[in-house]
């Protein structure tokens, strides 16, 4: 990361303290990605597909990972704001079979393994300086920006200390790969995700 403000922003120890207060496990960086929603044509809304982190990890171990979403100004659901589906991170595997591109947000919710559990929403109103929390396994997705300004945020992706990389295929035969294999050292030819420096430790302090 270029960007000096950005690079401190994500690595926090205030993030990494309240993310290790509800795994319960030292934390790292995973990795972060910058969002900009910009404002849908109101004759094409354009929404972010349901989907669960963790069906982007599969390289990755653990199931206690998490995502600190951090929105640049006051976000609401008119902006588009991230949505989550409650309690969702307690049901059976939700991570095939939901396509983070597809604006049917209807359709996607058919397919939902929810144990018989009512489907309910909540949308993550904040104001700038706050931040919210998920799960990994946590099926979130968002609505349209009906504004005339972008939503522009920042996800802060988290991992427990004990995560490591994991080799996992595809029901296609494809292996999974994650842009930080490419970037973290390796171990015994394996990319290893505690690499202090693509994946620092956030908390507790060194």
């Amino acid at each position: 990361m270029q960007n000096r403000e950005l690079a401190a922003l994500v690595r926090k120890p205030i993030l990494g303290a309240i993310a290790a207060r509800l795994c319960g496990a030292p934390i790292r960086l995973w990795h972060d990605q910058l969002l900009y929603k910009p404002s849908s044509d109101p004759n094409k809304p354009v929404n972010v597909g349901w989907h669960t982190d963790r069906g982007y990890w599969k390289t990755c171990s653990s199931e206690q990972m998490l995502t600190a979403w951090i929105p640049f100004h006051d976000c609401n659901e008119r902006m588009g704001t991230i949505t989550m589906i409650d309690q969702s991170q307690d049901w059976s595997d939700n991570t095939e079979g939901l396509d983070f591109f597809s604006n049917d947000l209807e359709g996607l919710e058919k397919k939902f393994n929810t144990g018989d559990k009512p489907v309910v929403k909540v949308p993550v109103v904040l104001k700038k300086g706050e931040v919210s929390f998920h799960s990994c396994l946590t099926i979130h997705g968002s609505g349209p920006n009906l504004t005339s300004q972008p939503r522009r945020s920042i996800a802060v992706h988290l991992q427990d200390a004990s995560n490591h990389y994991q080799a996992y295929r595809y029901s296609n035969g494809t292996l999974a790969r994650h842009n930080n294999d490419l970037l973290c050292r390796q171990v015994n030819g394996h990319p290893d995700y505690s690499d202090p420096v693509i994946c620092p430790q956030l908390w507790p302090l060194h």
